[in-house]
């Protein structure tokens, strides 16, 4: 009932920010016309992707709470990833074309209307920045946390622009607006790489980033009954639903003694180490074969 609670909560909360991106959006193309402003253009340029994003982040939140169906019976979850990741090379093919733009302009400057420019940006890094804090508290869903990127991005652009209209104003130079461009679109193109990063390495099916297998395999080990531990695979569902499979070497015995250790490895993979899927199989040794103590393995050397 949780996760279904919070899933309308995280939809409702995408909802209010794309009818208020789409709201910039307009605002920022009307005035970038009006004041003359290529850089407010651009930034609208930088709203339509968010409006984008939003819907598509909206759209994959619905998608991957669908219930398994027998062709997919993990469910939909990677449909966010594979959105996250989209959004994310969206925006740095966005900051790419940014960066070309600015040089333009940096080696040859166009005259703007400062004040409508500072005052229109002004008002969309307001907006943003409610929007950020809206979903600030998504981070657990890489969909989300990419379409709050889109938007952190644009408050930040939105900022960097009502930052250059001051200065354009106060110093009568206008290649402050591209010198500003460049830097957000670096800070952009970085923080992308780092969800692509992730996002890939869920697709590939990697050890999640903060997990070590050694570790999780020594924990395994120190469960009474477990001789040895071996093909030990770790890996994300979607960011937040790790799964494990194993084999566990156990003294051959009654089948409520392998029982037992499963429960406990299973438990102690969930409360150690949030892995919420696990997927043991057991293999016995003869019971001649297991001396007095060998069921209790010493602890790895350092």
């Amino acid at each position: 009932m949780h996760s279904h609670g919070h899933h309308h909560h995280s939809q409702y909360r995408m909802g209010i920010a794309l009818v208020a991106t789409v709201f910039l959006l307009l605002l920022k193309t009307v005035g970038g016309i009006w004041a003359g402003s290529i850089a407010l253009l651009s930034d609208a340029g930088h709203s339509l992707t968010d409006v984008l994003s939003l819907g598509l982040s909206f759209w994959a939140i619905r998608v991957a709470h669908r219930p398994p169906t027998p062709m997919r019976t993990y469910g939909h979850h990677r449909f966010g990833i594979l959105v996250a990741m989209g959004n994310s090379v969206m925006l740095i093919l966005l900051s790419f074309a940014f960066l070309f733009e600015s040089a333009k302009l940096l080696l040859h400057p166009e005259a703007v209307k400062a004040p409508p420019m500072f005052l229109i940006s002004l008002l969309g890094l307001l907006v943003n920045g409610l929007l950020t804090l809206l979903l600030a508290n998504e981070h657990h869903d890489l969909n989300i946390r990419s379409a709050w990127l889109h938007l952190a991005g644009d408050a930040a652009t939105s900022f960097g622009v009502m930052i250059a209209a001051a200065l354009i104003f106060f110093t009568k130079q206008n290649f402050w607006d591209p010198i500003v461009s460049i830097l957000i679109a670096l800070v952009i193109i970085f923080q992308a790489y780092r969800i692509i990063e992730e996002a890939w390495n869920v697709l590939m099916e990697g050890t999640p980033t903060g997990l070590d297998l050694d570790a999780v395999v020594r924990s395994m080990q120190e469960i009474s009954g477990v001789m040895g531990v071996h093909h030990v695979h770790i890996w994300s569902i979607s960011p937040g639903r790790v799964a494990l499979s194993g084999h566990l070497v156990v003294c051959d015995g009654p089948l409520r003694d392998g029982e037992r250790i499963v429960t406990q490895v299973d438990r102690l993979l969930s409360s150690r180490f949030q892995i919420i899927h696990s997927t043991l199989q057991i293999e016995t040794h003869l019971q001649e074969e297991c001396q007095t103590g060998d069921c209790h393995p010493q602890p790895p050397p350092p």
